[in-house]
């Protein structure tokens, strides 16, 4: 029997993840060395991934990729090489709200949080119970509402605490995003099609001026 591979990549953040799981059970999970600099380690990691679980490329049967928000060019970065591989290998290609990530290991109220720098404050609010996560609608919020929203949460989460605590005051956890827990949602999603060069992934920029 043929093994079913998934691969997720997400770049929209200093803090970039590769992940492989199999039918198997095997799996891959990789951190970019912390920094934008995505573009020049994440396609030998993929490899790597690739090597270490004895895969080949046509078993790609998913692939699932960060859409933002987030920077820009890490964004792209990774949207563009997992449309390379969905088109190469005509498999469903899946775009994930890269705050999804940030999720905290304890139950409770959360807000997932990344830099937007003159933009603001990218902003996902959940809540983690035993069995389940439930997320609100990520938005872009001005750096006084994140901070009030940052009063009201059990935790919040984010990539880069250093640039959020120049801006407001909260008890930031500085963490990189759950890979597993996205493979999870991942696994669970299904397209109802397959990839093919007409079809558009739109990319979750949140403020207008980025996509320009």
């Amino acid at each position: 029997m043929a093994v079913v591979t998934t691969l997720l990549i997400d770049t929209s953040t200093e803090r970039s993840i590769v992940a492989w799981e199999s039918d198997s059970k095997s799996k891959y999970i990789k951190e970019l060395p912390y920094g934008l600099q995505s573009s020049s380690h994440l396609l030998p990691l993929i490899e790597e991934g690739r090597q270490f679980l004895g895969l080949e490329y046509s078993q790609i049967k998913k692939i699932g990729v960060g859409i933002g928000p987030g920077s820009y060019t890490g964004i792209r970065v990774g949207v563009a090489i997992a449309k390379g591989f969905a088109f190469a290998n005509s498999i469903p290609l899946v775009g994930l709200c890269s705050l999804l990530g940030f999720v905290p290991y304890e139950c409770g109220s959360y807000a997932a949080m990344i830099d937007a720098r003159i933009g603001g404050v990218y902003v996902q609010i959940g809540n983690k119970t035993q069995d389940l996560v439930q997320v609100q609608t990520p938005c872009l919020m001005t750096v006084e509402q994140a901070e009030n929203i940052a009063k009201t949460v059990d935790f919040v989460i984010t990539p880069s605490k250093l640039a959020l605590e120049k801006r407001f005051q909260a008890q930031f956890i500085e963490r990189s995003p759950d890979a597993q827990y996205l493979m999870d949602i991942l696994l669970k999603t299904a397209p109802t099609a397959e990839w093919n060069d007409k079809k558009s992934l739109p990319l979750l920029y949140l403020r207008d001026w980025a996509a320009q």
